[in-house]
């Protein structure tokens, strides 16, 4: 038997109040987010120099550079460690209120270093 007429379930009632509270609820976390969220940090690779730039550690916006150490400058000899670069570095933005985030290189693809 073929049936013409087929009963669809009525589509739920949409509840305008839940709809207004979840949309109100969304815009508001993502707009809180965004403004905590967002730290930056400048790269300025191995020219520990720049640290010292008067614009960079009187921004507000950066809270911190990433430097990048070559493994050779850390373990200069077999089991010999120096670690006076970074110890300079830390202190120095700690005294400006700012954060050092390291990266260790072991391999290096300009000949000249």
């Amino acid at each position: 038997m073929v049936c013409s007429h087929v009963n669809k379930p009525p589509l739920p009632s949409k509840n305008l109040t839940t709809v207004f509270f979840f949309t109100l609820l969304f815009a508001s976390t993502t707009i809180n987010y965004a403004q905590t969220a967002i730290k930056h940090f400048i790269f300025f690779s191995q020219v520990r120099e720049g640290i010292k730039n008067r614009d960079f550690y009187l921004n507000k916006g950066v809270i911190g550079v990433q430097m990048t150490y070559p493994w050779k400058v850390v373990e200069p000899n077999k089991n010999v460690y120096d670690f006076t670069a970074i110890e300079a570095d830390l202190t120095f933005l700690r005294s400006k209120g700012k954060k050092l985030f390291i990266q260790i290189q072991d391999v290096t693809f300009n000949s000249t270093r």
